[in-house]
């Protein structure tokens, strides 16, 4: 948001609005980065503490044989490892979410995307079937903020990603892209089959209607682009850029719309 917001200061000519959110922008990046390093932190006390009670316990564990107090302090002293065990494992599972997870809308992020796709190819081509993947773009969001607020804007990002969330399948994979984009990667799919996917999500999120406060918002749209592994083999840079490129030609063309590549036959000569 803060980035933005400089960028949209700097467009305006305003050089002290733009440098004041960048700042605000690099603040909130530091924030962040020292509650990520506190969490760390947390998590290396943690391992220390069970390292110590794992330690008790083996001493407690060799008087059980002589004394039944020895029995009772080893049974609290494996209650608190448990507890601890369960602190560390819950400290580390948050910690994967917050690097993998986008929290506006519960989604994967770009990151994860990067992490995920070679892999999903490499499994795709062993198997030798298709891995289609979609970039859908939201129409004319920027307007929404514009009129509406940011807010009303981060509400029809979390309620698309609820549709997602519905829609896809167990094996889907659903990434916040970046802004209002999102990337669907969806293994044993062909463009064809996707394409028809996709179209149904259009109809769905064309058909639903929004309302925060006074503002309702209906007759949402969004330009999608589709590319399979079997069209584009070379690469998961060539695939993205492939979908991308039917993102823009669906925008060319009046956004509202699902386009699939089409791989552009070489002439024999």
């Amino acid at each position: 948001f803060f980035q933005t917001l400089a960028d949209i200061h700097e467009q305006l000519g305003d050089p002290t609005q733009a440098l004041a959110a960048l700042r605000c922008w690099q603040q909130l990046h530091v924030e962040r980065a020292q509650r990520a390093a506190t969490a760390r932190q947390q998590a290396a006390s943690l391992q220390t503490e069970l390292l110590r009670l794992q330690r008790e316990r083996d001493v407690i564990d060799a008087r059980r044989r002589s004394t039944e107090r020895a029995k009772a302090e080893l049974e609290a002293t494996n209650r608190q490892l448990a507890q601890k065990v369960d602190e560390v494992e819950a400290l580390q599972a948050a910690l994967e979410r917050q690097a993998v997870r986008d929290f506006l809308t519960g989604l994967f992020n770009r990151r994860h995307l990067n992490d995920v796709l070679p892999s999903m190819l490499a499994l795709a081509a062993r198997d030798r079937q298709p891995l289609a993947i979609a970039i859908i773009d939201l129409d004319h969001f920027k307007q929404v903020n514009d009129q509406h607020g940011h807010l009303v804007g981060d509400m029809l990002l979390a309620a698309f990603a609820k549709l997602l969330g519905q829609r896809l399948r167990k094996s889907d994979v659903a990434c916040r892209y970046g802004g209002e984009e999102f990337c669907l990667l969806m293994p044993r799919t062909a463009a064809p089959q996707a394409q028809r996917k996709v179209a149904t999500l259009l109809k769905l999120w064309r058909n639903s209607s929004f309302r925060h406060e006074s503002v309702a918002l209906v007759g949402n749209t969004f330009s999608a682009g589709i590319a399979d592994s079997i069209q584009v083999p070379e690469s998961s840079h060539a695939l993205l850029k492939a979908a991308d490129d039917c993102v823009l030609d669906a925008k060319r063309l009046g956004r509202n719309q699902v386009i699939a590549y089409e791989p552009v036959e070489q002439a024999v000569g």
